[in-house]
C-alpha cells in the first residue's frame, strides 16, 4: 500500500517477514497419523492439524504455521470446535496456550497408550454394533433409527456423572471418575453415559 512509507513501512515490512518465519518454521512441524480405525472432523488446515495432535493425545502443539490462532479467541473458538466434533479425542484435561513460542499445551486423563487402547475398544465396539443393527437393504434414516434403538436399548444415562458435574459447575476436575461418561468410550463400551456420550458415540456410528 502507498501509506506504507519510512518508519511504519519498515515496522509492517519487519512483521511479515516474522510472520512468514513462523509460517515456515510450523510447516516443518510433523505429526503421527492416527490408526486407520480413527476418523477426523475438520473443515479446514488447522482444524485438522489440531485433530491430528488431540486424538493422538500430543502434550504440546505448535500453532505456527497458522498466524490466525494467534488471536486468543479465534483460538479458542477452533480448539473447542475441533474437541466436540472428534469423538475420538479422549481424556482432554486442560490447555493453556504460549504466545511466545506459539505452542498449545494440553493435559489428558490418559496416557498416550491408554487412549489408542480406549480408541481400538471404540472401533471395534461400534463394527459390531453396525453388523448387528444395519443391513444394506435399509435407507439412510432406517438406518439412523436403528443406530438410535441400539443406543436407547443398550445404554443407560449416567446420572451420578451429571450430578458430579453439575456439583462443579461443569467444569473439569482433578477427579476423572466419570470422564469415559462425558466421551464416546462410555456409551460404546461401557454403554453408560451421559448426553455428549451419547452423541460422540452416535457420530462415531
Amino acid at each position: 500500500p502507498e501509506n506504507e512509507t519510512g518508519s511504519e513501512g519498515t515496522l509492517i515490512e519487519r512483521q511479515r517477514e516474522n510472520t512468514q518465519k513462523h509460517v515456515n518454521q510450523g510447516n516443518e512441524e510433523r505429526v503421527d497419523n492416527p490408526g486407520e480405525y480413527v476418523t477426523l472432523f475438520a473443515d479446514r488446515a488447522e482444524e485438522e492439524w489440531l485433530a491430528l495432535n488431540l486424538v493422538n493425545g500430543e502434550t504440546e502443539i505448535s500453532v505456527e504455521a497458522f498466524p490466525e490462532l494467534q488471536s486468543a479467541e479465534k483460538l479458542e473458538d477452533v480448539f473447542y470446535k475441533v474437541y466436540y466434533q472428534n469423538p475420538y479425542v479422549l481424556g482432554l484435561n486442560r490447555f493453556s496456550y504460549d504466545y511466545a513460542t506459539m505452542t498449545l499445551h494440553v493435559s489428558y486423563f490418559y496416557d498416550k497408550k491408554e487412549i489408542q487402547f480406549k480408541q481400538k475398544e471404540m472401533k471395534e465396539a461400534g463394527e459390531k454394533i453396525i453388523a448387528d443393527v444395519i443391513n444394506d437393504a435399509m435407507d439412510p434414516e432406517e438406518k439412523e433409527r436403528a443406530i438410535y434403538q441400539y443406543l436407547t436399548d443398550n445404554a443407560e444415562y449416567d446420572t451420578a456423572a451429571l450430578e458430579d458435574a453439575r456439583m462443579n459447575n461443569f467444569k473439569k476436575t482433578e477427579n476423572n471418575e466419570y470422564e469415559d461418561s462425558f466421551n464416546g468410550y462410555g456409551i460404546l463400551v461401557n454403554h453408560r453415559g451421559v448426553c455428549q456420550s451419547y452423541a460422540y458415540a452416535y457420530k462415531i456410528l
